[in-house]
């Protein structure tokens, strides 16, 4: 076809002659990223798919060469300049080549991989697309409205490849934007503020007083802070005639402020009998907004402060267990959470170990023990310690981990349990944390029996997933190992297709399976008729560490003229909700929770939960088995809380926002553009 300027002549394909190039060379790249980012592995599917891009662009790039020599003149200039973008793309797809796992190999596990070669061409070569691409495309669309004119205009077309490069920039800069964004890691506080309401576990503890409550609140009046908090109170005054309140303005009530101890304003004081607990907000709303966020959890931890009953729960120590004090030695994940989420509901945490004399027997005022992931050995006399603490009805809240050394093997056998400290990976069902391909031992669950030990989280398994980052499993002992007369009723599963990754590769071998494991037990067994073990009697020295501290036959028969006047004296042995219930010599069983990960109880991992729930599987979890192990609906639950928590996605999620970002969120931005565009054209025509 001749031009305006005979000696510009153009080949019958290329540039000037239509997008058609260019429709093979996107169509090319789109089955590239379709190969290798949706597809991968290393099946026949990724090289279908990655093999026909690779040839769509260099066969678009081989019609740009045609074109550009069977074009003379400025039409060769401007099939020239197609060619030269075309083939910075192919530059752009051999640094990626370089990169990839074709070339050196698999990514390693570790979390932090510093900067190397991997990152540094991972970063390069999407911006050498984007800065040849889009130049290209620019280009193109000019050449298409050339061709309805009079000729060609190379410098018409090097201003749109320069336009199409300066977007490119820009976009590339984002690059550096997020890597500066990850280095600074600087935390903005924009949480909205709400005071909490009343949890179904406050609800509960209301509910049932059996004494009466009352709750003065010391405020000015027109308080800002009591007109946040006031409505808290008077919910819970409707739900129980034990339960008052009264505000007090400490001005005009002065001998009553004295009384009391109440030197500032802002401060609520809950009194039962002669038992007080304070509460101190101030009366300004700026300080007191961090408290009000989690006042459900400081108003519950007080009402459970006023009861006399107090259970002494122990941490076994001494043989490389978790600690929930601060170690700086320790580089597994602490137990702090654990230990303070026991003391909120007012219970006594003590240590027992070798040097608090576990070898000569648990102490008699020990309501549970709570044993997290031993990676030592036990001591001599220390095995047969734990199993007679068991065979007279003690409690036992046992966690492990895959790095353990069979340190429990011993309270294993007596539970007719096996342990195999071997890694759980699922391809799907997992928790996106370090954004490594270790991500997949970070699996999740919602699968559970409907076992007291797991109540709540079952019921509502929707709402509770419980994470359980590299986690072994458990198996129920069989034929001679086990021990006759135990319940064992494993409470979670994991999600199918989930392998246990014995060379742990992070992958699914052929070999590995794909099947459903045991990642939590419940144990319970009828006991000899003994004296109670735990929380129903006092120490040897006579102390009394709980509401009652007479044995099962003095609790039993129950006579007294206290038992008499409260709710709870009158139950029936075994049936209330006191600890000597739980120990009674004619209903008095063994428990025992068992994990086969001590990481879901971590700091790290135990708020973890999805969605917008007020707490997550984890935390739930562990009251649901405290609930179990101490036969006591004195556990209430979790509290609720409007503090900022970090929103965990799943992999699916993950996929969801990232495509939703890339594609979804430009291609609305580019709907609206074009819209707004046709619609100025109309108007034209129609002037």
């Amino acid at each position: 076809m001749a031009l305006t300027n005979n000696q510009d002549q153009a080949a019958g394909w290329g540039l000037l002659r239509g997008p058609y190039l260019l429709a093979a060379y996107l169509l090319g790249l789109v089955l590239l990223y379709l190969g290798e980012r949706l597809v991968g592995g290393q099946g026949m599917g990724r090289w279908l798919s990655s093999g026909m891009g690779v040839l769509l662009v260099l066969g678009a790039c081989l019609g740009w060469l045609l074109a550009w020599l069977g074009s003379g003149g400025q039409a060769r200039r401007a099939e020239g300049l197609a060619l030269l973008l075309g083939l910075g793309g192919v530059l752009a797809l051999l640094v990626y080549l370089v990169g990839s796992d074709l070339v050196l190999g698999p990514a390693p596990l570790a979390k932090n991989q510093g900067v190397g070669t991997r990152q540094i061409l991972a970063a390069a070569w999407p911006v050498l697309l984007a800065c040849f691409l889009l130049p290209l495309l620019f280009v193109q669309v000019s050449a298409t409205s050339m061709g309805r004119g009079r000729g060609v205009e190379p410098s018409r077309l090097l201003a749109s490849a320069r336009s199409g490069a300066t977007v490119a920039l820009l976009l590339s800069t984002l690059f550096l934007v997020n890597a500066i964004a990850n280095r600074l890691d600087v935390h903005t506080d924009l949480s909205y503020f709400k005071t909490t309401s009343p949890s179904e576990a406050t609800r509960s503890l209301v509910t049932g007083l059996d004494k009466d409550t009352k709750a003065l609140l010391f405020f000015p009046p027109a308080n800002e802070v009591l007109v946040e908090v006031e409505p808290y109170f008077r919910e819970l005054a409707g739900l129980s005639g034990r339960f008052s309140y009264r505000v007090v303005d400490r001005a005009l009530e002065p001998e009553l402020a004295r009384k009391r101890h109440i030197s500032s304003d802002g401060t609520i004081l809950l009194l039962r009998g002669e038992a007080s607990e304070k509460i101190s907000l101030g009366d300004k709303l700026d300080r007191a907004k961090r408290t009000l966020r989690k006042f459900d959890k400081e108003f519950l931890e007080k009402m459970l402060k006023l009861e006399r009953h107090r259970d002494v729960v122990y941490f076994i120590t001494g043989h490389g267990e978790r600690s929930a004090d601060y170690n700086p030695t320790e580089t597994r994940p602490r137990m702090s959470v654990l230990k303070k989420f026991l003391q909120a509901l007012n219970m006594i945490v003590k240590n027992l170990g070798p040097t608090e004399g576990l070898a000569a027997g648990v102490p008699g005022d020990a309501a549970l023990l709570v044993w997290l992931d031993p990676a030592g050995t036990l001591f001599p006399g220390e095995a047969r310690a734990l199993t007679e603490y068991l065979e007279r009805g003690g409690r036992l809240l046992l966690a492990l981990d895959t790095d353990s050394q069979g340190a429990a093997t011993p309270v294993l056998e007596q539970l007719s349990l096996d342990y195999h400290p071997v890694k759980l990976a699922n391809q799907r069902a997992h928790v996106v944390v370090d954004n490594a391909p270790s991500d997949v031992y970070n699996i999740i669950t919602n699968s559970f029996t409907s076992h007291p030990a797991v109540a709540t989280i079952s019921r509502a398994a929707r709402y509770f997933p419980v994470l359980a980052p590299t986690t072994g499993y458990l198996e129920k002992r069989t034929g001679q190992k086990r021990q006759p007369k135990r319940r064992v009723i494993f409470t979670i599963r994991s999600m199918p297709q989930t392998w246990a990754d014995e060379n742990g590769n992070g992958r699914r071998d052929q070999d590995e399976a794909g099947r459903v494991f045991q990642l939590a037990a419940a144990v319970s067994w009828r006991v000899k008729d003994q004296d109670p073990p735990a929380g129903s009697r006092d120490k040897a020295g006579g102390e009394k560490t709980g509401k009652d501290s007479r044995t099962g036959s003095e609790a039993a028969a129950g006579k007294q003229d206290g038992d008499k006047k409260s709710p709870a004296g009158k139950e029936k042995a075994g049936k209330g909700k006191s600890g000597k219930g739980a120990f009674d010599k004619q209903t008095r069983e063994a428990r025992a929770v068992v994990l086969a990960d001590s990481d879901m109880l971590a700091d790290q991992f135990i708020g973890f939960r999805v969605g917008y729930t007020e707490v997550g599987g984890n935390l739930q979890l562990l009251a649901d088995s405290l609930r179990w192990l101490l036969d006591e609906g004195r556990v209430p639950g979790v509290p609720e809380t409007e503090e900022d928590v970090k929103i965990v996605h799943t992999r699916d999620e993950d996929k969801l926002w990232f495509y939703g970002m890339v594609f979804v969120v430009p291609l609305l931005i580019l709907a609206m553009g074009v819209a707004t565009r046709w619609g100025r054209g109309r108007k034209r025509r129609t002037v």
